[in-house]
């Protein structure tokens, strides 16, 4: 009983160490598709910005400096998903992309004294 219970434990810690080492080989990858799919979204929402609409306009401003971000900073913000281990999904990489979004525009924002939606007109 005891030999069979020690069995299944290591062929458990295993598969565990195999699942983990899958997804930090495929990670890499991963995160870089889930960023550029995000940048061509907000590029897509740019062709707006002629808009005359404001909440379209700023919107479309809003996705210009989100693509500029996430162009920018792409290997920064793949090393860092790495690092926290993220898990492969699509909407828990997004979520971490636009709180590293915010935060850097809000830590921008600060350095430069703050901008408005029309200063990016």
């Amino acid at each position: 009983m005891k030999k069979m219970l020690m069995a299944m434990m290591v062929s458990v810690s295993v598969l565990a160490w195999g699942a983990a080492w899958t997804q930090g080989s495929q990670g890499c990858a991963f995160y870089g598709d889930c960023i550029e799919k995000e940048i061509a979204v907000c590029q897509a929402k740019m062709s707006r910005m002629d808009s005359d609409c404001p909440c379209i306009h700023s919107c479309a401003c809003r996705c210009a400096r989100q693509a500029k971000f996430l162009a920018d900073h792409r290997e920064e913000l793949m090393a860092s998903l790495e690092e926290k281990d993220v898990r492969l999904h699509k909407h828990v990489v997004r979520y971490h992309l636009l709180k590293a979004f915010y935060t850097g525009v809000d830590q921008e924002k600060d350095l430069a004294g703050g901008f408005s939606v029309s200063s990016v007109r």
